[in-house]
This record gives structure tokens, sequence and C-alpha cells, in this order.
């Protein structure tokens, strides 16, 4: 017989109360919860919850409040809890929007029973099987349980593999996962991961476009792990990065795979691929899509845990994603650089810079100027994600902030101290943009910050 999920009554009755909310019943839902002293991650793996049960993940478009609270729980640690609250605020509005969108409902979790295999291995083929047919989409979400029943430990795993083989189609295909997977572990969710990645499950298999990369050949006794130990040929980078962006798209994994074999090592090639997406970034006028993909694939090259297949399908994927072919599409439009001298700056000047300008190239070299002169790159992008938070919508500010976050962490991981700049000058760029067009849109959500907080910070 046919019935709904079955959730446990007290996150039944949350899940609802969600559901039921207008935008004038934020302000003060969001205050009950910071009265009853739910955490920021309990709150962010709700608002995921409440997408999960009543938003349709089929595609071609996806409820992205299942895995955007994810880099905003995270990039939120970098907040006040004033600016913390506001980043709550515009992530609840985000999935209230969407739980309202009839392009995404009514939807309905039901509940379904696990389809197994006779070996967990027959059950991981089939269910990749199953995703890759394009039209067995309610298979593979029992297949997608029968996982969860039999080799749970497995299941991030085989997920990150198959997003991955579709990454080149959409990037979201892979941060819709591993975004999704970096909330449950962070929320301490995998009691409810079954909503969670049936939701993302529903997305890899409707509508599949499956590439299998060719996989890198590395040197003997390298495996692409990168390494501490890696020196850092900052000359073969510069040349790495000129070639990476000059070649019609398409042919960068020939270009990465060639880099591979004239042995430059994997530290080296890391700081060329990174630093070649913020580059692009910076030059167009793209927004934030530009890389937050991108930032995926680092994040599973910068982990020692990545099994060798997902990290060799990341290597020659990083700058094949449709957000790089598309900034390549107009590449007649890519705008000059201005000269980033190291003048010392201060972070006043940044804010000065940031509200005044609105086609980012000065911000760009403020940005560039303040950390080449060994500024602090955390507290550059806490004033960065404030600006995107109060200068835009929820869609705008959640992406931005996303993607801010994802700058931060390629910048701490470069060893290129004189070209690391590029990334976060490259986010400042597209917020400042966003906040010309965008910044009615934000109004609002402050005024729900009024409410929340009527002295602003």
């Amino acid at each position: 017989m046919h019935q709904e999920y079955q959730w446990p009554r007290r996150l039944d009755a949350a899940l609802k109360e969600i559901e039921s909310l207008d935008r004038p019943d934020i302000a003060p839902w969001l205050r009950d919860q910071r009265q009853e002293h739910w955490s920021d991650a309990t709150i962010h793996l709700r608002l995921a919850l409440a997408s999960s049960r009543y938003i349709d993940h089929h595609g071609p478009y996806i409820g992205h409040g299942t895995f955007n609270g994810g880099p905003m729980l995270r990039a939120s640690t970098l907040l006040d809890q004033a600016y913390r609250d506001l980043a709550l605020l515009q992530t609840t509005t985000y999935v209230v929007d969407l739980l309202q969108n009839p392009n995404y409902g009514p939807y309905l979790l039901m509940h379904m029973n696990p389809v197994l295999e006779s070996t967990p291995e027959a059950s991981k083929r089939a269910f990749l099987q199953s995703l890759e047919a394009g039209d067995q989409v309610l298979a593979a979400e029992h297949r997608m349980i029968g996982l969860l029943h039999q080799i749970s430990a497995e299941v991030p795993d085989i997920l990150r593999y198959a997003s991955l083989l579709q990454y080149g189609e959409n990037e979201h295909r892979l941060l819709m996962v591993h975004r999704s997977l970096q909330l449950v572990d962070d929320s301490a969710g995998w009691l409810f991961a079954e909503p969670i990645l049936r939701a993302a499950t529903q997305y890899l298999a409707s509508r599949p476009s499956v590439i299998v990369p060719e996989s890198p050949q590395w040197p003997q006794n390298t495996t692409g792990l990168i390494s501490a130990l890696d020196p850092i040929d900052a000359k073969a980078i510069y040349q790495a990065i000129d070639r990476l962006q000059n070649v019609s798209f398409g042919e960068e994994p020939a270009v990465i795979h060639d880099l591979i074999a004239q042995q430059m090592n994997p530290s080296s090639l890391y700081e060329a691929l990174s630093l070649t997406a913020s580059h692009i970034l910076s030059q167009t006028h793209f927004d934030a899509h530009g890389v937050t993909g991108v930032h995926c694939l680092m994040d599973l090259l910068h982990d020692t845990h990545t099994p060798e297949t997902i990290r060799d399908g990341a290597w020659v994927s990083v700058l094949s994603g449709s957000r790089i072919r598309r900034q390549k599409a107009i590449r007649g439009e890519w705008r000059k650089l201005p000269p980033v001298s190291g003048h010392p700056v201060s972070l006043d000047t940044i804010r000065e810079v940031l509200s005044g300008h609105s086609d980012g190239l000065e911000a760009i070299q403020v940005i560039g100027n303040y950390l080449l002169a060994g500024g602090n790159p955390r507290a550059l992008t806490q004033i960065l994600m404030q600006y995107a938070l109060t200068t835009a919508g929820p869609f705008d500010a959640i992406h931005n902030v996303k993607m801010l976050w994802g700058q931060l962490q390629e910048t701490q991981r470069s060893r290129l101290p004189q070209e690391s700049w590029r990334h976060l000058a490259a986010g400042a760029r597209v917020i400042v943009e966003t906040a010309t067009s965008e910044r009615r849109e934000a109004l609002p959500i402050l005024d729900m910050w009024h409410q929340f907080h009527p002295i602003q910070p």
C-alpha cells in the first residue's frame, strides 16, 4: 500500500511547520528556533529535509535547498552572530520560496522498499546502470535505499563517482551530491540520509549524459595524490595556466594529460587548474557558478581519502564543466585585468570600493593589493560575505557566499602566494556586479533582519 515516508513524530511536526511558512513568518520562526536552542547545523538539516520531503528533484531544475545549506553552514563560521542570522534568513527564505514555487510541486516523498541484488557488488552495478539508463528514476531510488541497507559506508563514494561521470553535462550533478554529503556529515544527519540522498538520486537518474574520462597516466611511483613535499614549479604553473586558459573548450583534458606526461607533480598541477578557473572568472561577467563546481572537484583532489578512480576522474574534469564552456564561448568579451602591485590598502578602503563601483575591476585591483601586501584572507572574506548577504536576494546571496567560501579555501590551500590573491579577487568581482543588479532583491530580507536585530552591526 502506498504511503508517505515515515518521519519521527517531532521531526514530522518541525518539517510541516517549515512547509507552512510564508515570508512574513520566517523571522519569528527563526527566533523560535534560537529560543529552543536548535543549532545552526540542525536548522540547516531540517531545511534540507523539508526540501527533500516537499520539493521535486527530478530535474532539469532542482530544489537547491537540499544542498546549498552545506557550504552556507561552513561559511557562516566566519561570521558573527548577527550575520549568521542573516545567512540563515537568506537560506530559509530560499527554501520557503522553493516550497511555494509551482515548478517544484506539490511533491511529497513516499515510502519506498529497498531493492537489492544477491551481492553488494551486483547491487552497486545495478544502481549505476539504473542511473545511466535515464528512464529508471524510481528504480534508482529503490536501489539507493537498498545500498543504504546493504553497504551504507560505500554510498558516498558510489554517488560521487556517478555524479562525476555527469559533471560535464552540468556541474550541479556533482554539486548536489558533494554538498549534500558534506551537510549530512556536518550536521550529524546520517540518521536521515535517505531522504536527502534520494533527492540527489532523482536528479542523477533524470536526463543523464554520462562521460567516462580517460584516466591520466601518472609517472611511476606516483598516484595523483597531492603532497606537501611536492616542489612548486612557478614557471611551469604559469605556462600551464596560459595553455589551459587559451585552448578551445574540450581540449583541456588533453592538455592535463600532457602536463602529467611532462611530469608536472600533483601539487603544481592543482595550482594551475585552480588558478586557471579563477583567472577566467576574473575576466568575464560570469556569476558564481563559474567556479562552484570546480570547488567540489578541488575538494576531492585535496582529500587524501578520495578513491583513486574518483581522483583520476576529477583531475581531468576540473575545466570540463558547462560553465567553463560558456565562459570560453564569450572569449571576445573577456576584459583586461588591472595591474596589481601589492600596494598596502586597508579593509576600510576595500569596503568603500565594494560599495562604490559597478564593474568589479577596481575590486580586483584593491583586493589583489591587499592580499599581496600580506592582508588577512579570512578577515577579507568576512567582509566580502557580509557585503554579499546584504546586497542580493536569496538565490544570489547563497550562491555568492558559497563561492566566496570556496575561493577562501583555494587561497588557503595555495602554495603560490604571489598568485593566490586571484581567487578572492575574482570572488569580489562577482559580488560587486551582482549587487549592481540585485540590491533591490535584498531589501525584504534586510527588513526581516531588522526585525530580528533592531540594531544592525
